[in-house]
């Protein structure tokens, strides 16, 4: 149940939001990674799947 009209995130949703704020912020890959406990090489494919997704509309608002 949502607590004050805030969506019910699982931890899982806190942990890419998280990671996704702390980079664009400029926090180092490895920081990230190690502060989100991420395993093995999760943390880059996960960002890369984001990074596929972000890309076309990135380059559309710099047009």
């Amino acid at each position: 149940m949502a607590v004050h009209s805030l969506p019910n995130f699982k931890g899982h949703s806190l942990q890419i939001r998280g990671t996704l704020h702390y980079l664009l912020w400029g926090t180092p890959f490895n920081v990230v990674n190690i502060m989100g406990r991420w395993a093995g090489d999760s943390f880059t494919i996960y960002l890369c799947q984001h990074m596929m997704i972000l890309a076309p509309c990135s380059t559309s608002m710099t047009l």
